[in-house]
């Protein structure tokens, strides 16, 4: 009995205490929190797909949501995996109005790469490039 007074006494001056003593504030108080305004803007050509249509020809398909007027589609290739993509060189292919485009002539047994860049009214492009993922042509050419 005397132990459970104790700890009875024990327990209530501790509450005195703790409820006597100043609270800490917050180190570091929430920051307040703003509503988005707009969604983050898409800044290229993107969903680029490359089909082969025919014997040497691959088709260049893309979502256009810039809305911008004109496009400029390059490309890289190369015919082993041994050749890095950063020593090869961008070539120009076209610049369509539309949002796809046709490759003529591609080499069989040959890796290509493209990416296409939103032109506006002047030719310049705006915001980034989009890519597509490697379009190979086997050599036997089906």
């Amino acid at each position: 009995m005397i132990l459970l007074v104790t700890l009875l006494a024990i327990a209530i001056v501790t509450a005195g205490r703790l409820m006597t003593e100043k609270a800490d504030p917050l180190p570091n108080p929430l920051p307040t929190l703003r509503p988005r305004t707009s969604a983050t803007p898409v800044t290229s050509p993107i969903a680029i797909e490359v089909a082969k249509i025919e014997t040497n020809v691959h088709r260049i398909t893309w979502l256009n949501y810039l809305d911008a007027p004109n496009h400029k589609i390059e490309y890289k290739s190369r015919k082993s995996d041994f050749q890095p993509w950063e020593d090869m060189q961008w070539k120009h292919l076209a610049q369509p109005e539309t949002t796809y485009h046709l490759h003529e002539d591609v080499a069989p047994g040959t890796t290509y790469i493209y990416r296409i860049g939103a032109l506006d009214v002047r030719g310049e492009r705006i915001g980034r490039w989009g890519y597509s993922t490697e379009a190979y042509l086997p050599e036997n050419n089906q």
